[in-house]
């Protein structure tokens, strides 16, 4: 009878860990048909990571986007994966979706197995439940279906296993494990940067497991902020140790000063160190002599010289106050808690919140070591990149968010209050789902407008329920702190975020968000999510609610998944309700635009691709309409009207208005350039040409088409110049040898045109057509040996290609 329980446990047991996963691959499985799609080509369809695992040490030391002369971002650990997917399958998305779809499976498995040990005293099927609310949820779609965003689903899977064995450091006070926990968040750092929020999660969440006492954390918080609420809760003198707490205040300002560019924080650093040390009526009289001390008051000398000269040159402060502080005690173990102590405060706003005094170390002596751990690890990762990789080089585009136009903080908290209610909004109904929202999706808003007001009411509330159900309700009370932790790094107020607003950048605080929504399931059949006995009818009732909310989940994800197919199916389906969203608009539009190049086969193509070209043209101008201010879009268009449709007014009028916009926009004058070419208007054609190659020296097609003209209007000494240029420019460049080839064929000179184009297959082997274009005139010329040298090599490129 023991065997037949034992086993009856252990399939219980084993379904409670499988069944996350289970629904994972069920709700996700319809991705693994689907092709690459919107920016796949960041971490896949590039040259370095087609080189496979041989890439890796590049990928590892190199920025995380590459393009023509933008750089920027450090994510290698995505990247490599897809190295390694690329040696061991090939340029296989479907293997990659498989793969992603796996990784989503085991974060269902992964957060039972922690979540379980996290909470020990509340019951298992609140965190089952909770976890398959996290699994369905399709604003997850996203990050599964997306190649390019596996970067949120590893980089969540260290940050909880991270998480874990901080856990189990405070358990078992093992070394191991903090180191364990270090290098997972350090891992999960260098998979995308949002990985740092869990400086914070992390001991908020051991804080909430029970591993820092509640009551004397209040009382010391309080006590800190103001002398008069200590005295009330702490009926004794003030402790001295109020005096390191508003140095470190001051202290703090300095990596915030860092970290946002704000010269004003140094000023605001300054003065409260000098404040709080120089003032008796703030601080005991003993504290001022103690100050009297030379390596103290060396190390408030260096604030003033780094808000003069450099902001790094805080770091040379922290020294004094370390050697003040041991001369003073005379003690080495005194003076590592007092860099754990420091290190604590400077970084973490929850060790300046609960390390009040150095007495406390006493008792929290391993949970503050542990977040100066965290503290110094997080920090660092942020900026060690910046160390050993070239400068970082991004294009900030107003279309992408207003807020890179230069605002300040203050200015960015409208619309990043307005982009939290957005967010909140897709966690409770998430439809619809898009590909981006952007400007002007995503609306200017002043501090006035109803749903910005709305927004800050809401979120006071959430923040306040957080704080009133502390202690009656933990768990509801850390799902929301979580959420807003997680979250207020993407609302644009910290920092303004490309697209204001994206699907994917919810994955990770979606997990509080489906913690408080099994917490109000749980409550709304007045079941006790920390009992150990749940009433057969609330059971039967709780099941069945949330049974139709993952029915109603799992219908969006996977009609969602299909969206994902590639990016020209999830451009169509999206685009009807980002009428206002300019880089949709036009992101689609040049979707488009790519797939009506080249001749069409027969009449039905033709038709197909008028109608493309007629639909391009629709989004083009519905971009113009939301921001006719960008130059390149303006061009597009133009360049689009003058080549389907021969509208070549309408063309020069939006290729004139960009330009007016900026002059040294070298597209522009380039296809205003076509665009006379081909109403035979050869002077004005050259005319801007000139102009084109004057803001583009080095731009091979524009010499190259001008040399063109040269030839066309009869200038052949020009013509012959300006592919001269173009050698001398990009020696291994066969397009002036084609160029001046095609100038003799012209001329009936068929040995002469021979020479130069074998020229142009020596600069490029890979040119198919010009072999086997000289294959066949080598043939017809009688030399036998050229003829088949010439079709050897078209065969060799046509196989590879």
């Amino acid at each position: 009878m023991k065997k037949s329980g034992s086993g009856s446990r252990f399939k219980t047991i084993g379904w409670y860990y499988l069944l996350p996963a289970i629904l994972a691959f069920a709700l996700y499985a319809n991705t693994i048909r689907n092709n690459y799609s919107i920016d796949d080509n960041i971490v896949i369809l590039n040259p370095t990571v087609e080189k496979g695992i041989k890439a890796i040490p590049g990928i590892f030391t190199s920025h995380y986007q590459q393009a023509g002369q933008f750089s920027y971002g450090y994510r290698p650990l995505t990247k490599a994966t897809y190295a390694v997917e690329q040696t061991l399958f090939g340029r296989n998305p479907h293997v990659s979706h498989f793969i992603n779809v796996l990784l989503y499976a085991l974060t269902g498995i992964v957060l039972i197995f922690v979540l379980k040990r996290l909470i020990p005293g509340y019951n298992p099927l609140f965190i089952f439940c909770a976890v398959l609310l996290f699994i369905a949820h399709p604003l997850h779609t996203e990050a599964v279906a997306s190649l390019k965003n596996r970067e949120e689903i590893l980089c969540f899977l260290f940050c909880i296993f991270s998480l874990y064995f901080f856990f189990q450091y405070l358990k078992t006070k093992k070394v191991p494990n903090v180191l364990w926990g270090l290098l997972l968040l350090a891992v999960a750092v260098i998979t995308k940067q949002n990985a740092v929020s869990f400086v914070i999660v992390i001991p908020l969440t051991l804080f909430f497991s029970g591993k820092a006492a509640f009551p004397e954390a209040v009382q010391k918080v309080a006590g800190a902020y103001h002398p008069a609420i200590h005295k009330v809760l702490v009926p004794e003198k003030i402790s001295p140790g109020i005096s390191d707490f508003l140095v470190a205040a001051g202290l703090l300002l300095v990596p915030c000063g860092i970290l946002l560019p704000d010269e004003r924080l140094f000023l605001y650093a300054s003065f409260i160190i000098y404040i709080s040390c120089f003032t008796e009526r703030i601080l005991p009289s003993e504290i001022v002599n103690r100050i009297k001390n030379g390596w103290l008051i060396a190390g408030l000398l260096i604030f003033p010289i780094a808000v003069i000269t450099d902001k790094p040159a805080f770091l040379f402060s922290i020294p004094f106050f370390l050697v003040y502080k041991y001369r003073e005690e005379r003690n080495f173990k005194v003076y590592v808690d007092f860099l754990a102590a420091e290190t604590t405060r400077f970084f973490t706003p929850v060790g300046r919140l609960l390390l009040v005094s150095t007495a406390s170390l006493k008792r929290y002596r391993n949970f503050f070591y542990l977040l100066s751990a965290l503290s110094v690890i997080g920090s660092a990762l942020l900026f060690i990149p910046d160390f050993f990789l070239p400068e970082q080089k991004r294009e900030l585009n107003v279309f992408e968010n207003p807020l890179f136009s230069g605002a300040d903080w203050i200015s960015r908290i409208p619309l990043g209050l307005y982009s939290l209610l957005m967010y909140l909004k897709l966690l409770f109904f998430p439809h619809p789902l898009l590909f981006y929202y952007g400007y002007k999706h995503v609306p200017d808003v002043e501090i006035s407008d109803p749903l910005v007001i709305f927004s800050i009411l809401l979120h006071l509330a959430l923040l306040f329920v957080a704080i009133y159900y502390f202690r009656k309700q933990r768990l509801l009370s850390y799902g929301i702190l979580y959420y807003l932790c997680t979250i207020i790094f993407f609302s644009n107020i910290p920092a303004p975020v490309p697209g204001i607003v994206a699907e994917r950048l919810l994955f990770m605080p979606s997990l509080g968000f489906c913690i408080v929504e099994a917490w109000l399931l749980f409550k709304l059949f007045k079941i006790n999510p920390a009992g150990n006995y749940i009433n057969p009818v609330s059971k039967r009732k709780l099941l069945l609610v949330l049974s139709i909310i993952l029915l109603a989940y799992s219908i969006k994800t996977i009609a969602r998944n299909r969206d994902w197919k590639d990016e020209f199916t999830l451009f169509s389906r999206d685009i009807p309700y980002l009428k206002n969203s300019y880089h949709a608009n036009q992101l689609f539009a040049s979707q488009l635009i790519m797939q009506i190049t080249g001749q069409p086969a027969n009449q039905y193509e033709a038709a197909i691709m008028k109608n493309k070209a007629h639909l391009a043209l629709k989004h083009f101008r519905q971009a113009i309409a939301v921001d006719s201010t960008q130059v390149k879009t303006l061009v597009n268009t133009g360049t689009l009207y003058y080549q389907f449709f021969q509208r070549y007014d309408s063309a020069e009028y939006l290729i004139n208005k960009a330009l007016m916009i900026d002059s040294a926009f070298s597209l522009g004058w380039f296809n205003l350039a076509i665009c006379q070419e081909w109403q035979n208007k050869f002077d004005k054609a050259i005319y801007y040409y000139a102009r084109a190659h004057k803001t583009d020296s080095l731009n091979i097609n524009i010499l190259s088409n001008l040399a063109n003209v040269y030839f066309k209007t009869g200038n052949w000494e020009n013509a012959i110049e300006t592919n001269q240029k173009i050698m001398r420019i990009n020696p291994a460049s066969d397009v002036p040898y084609i160029n001046i080839g095609s100038y003799y064929l012209d001329k009936k000179d068929e040995a002469t045109a021979a020479s130069w184009l074998e020229k142009a297959v020596q600069k490029n082997p890979a040119n198919v057509s010009l072999s086997r274009q000289l294959s066949d005139y080598f043939k017809s010329a009688g030399h036998a040996d050229k003829a088949a040298y010439y079709s050897t090599l078209a065969a060799k490129s046509g196989f590879r290609q």
